[in-house]
């Protein structure tokens, strides 16, 4: 297996598996330049990973975390703990102290956890607020579910 960072040509990638799992269309100027794409031995995509990285702090939140549903589960797990250590090694390089993730999602969870992250929050809401319209928010409403 191996991870390769998203290009704007993988979009239809990312597309395809959001539409795997009913959510609401990802808008492109979403996905951070701090993205990657895991394949597997032959050479074909099987997750992605993402993560924001906070101007002038320490502070870095994950992003979307997509797989190709059809993928068996062993291996999906298998490269979203790869996108989980890629993620943290690029953190780390750009001199970032916490990377912060907020899901409901099990499988999800449990990748974290098996990563070395610690379960922060018990109960929490997540709040999200298009500026100027440009962006759907329909899309971080699927996302925490």
């Amino acid at each position: 297996m191996k991870i390769k960072r998203y290009e704007k040509k993988d979009y239809k990638i990312i597309e395809k598996w959001v539409n795997q799992i009913d959510w609401e269309p990802l808008d492109e100027r979403l996905i951070p330049p701090t993205a990657f794409i895991a394949y597997n031995d032959k050479d074909v995509p099987v997750a992605f990973g993402s993560c924001y990285l906070g101007e002038g702090c320490s502070f870095s939140r994950l992003g979307p975390f997509l797989a190709e549903q059809e993928a068996p589960k062993k291996l999906i797990m298998k490269s979203f703990l790869m996108l989980f250590d890629k993620i943290k090694n690029e953190v780390v390089e750009s001199g970032r102290d916490v990377i912060y993730y907020a899901t409901t999602n099990k499988f999800m969870l449990k990748c974290a956890e098996m990563s070395g992250m610690v379960q922060a929050e018990r109960e929490a809401t997540a709040m999200v607020m298009s500026i100027n319209g440009k962006v759907d928010v329909e899309f971080f409403e699927a996302y925490e579910e």
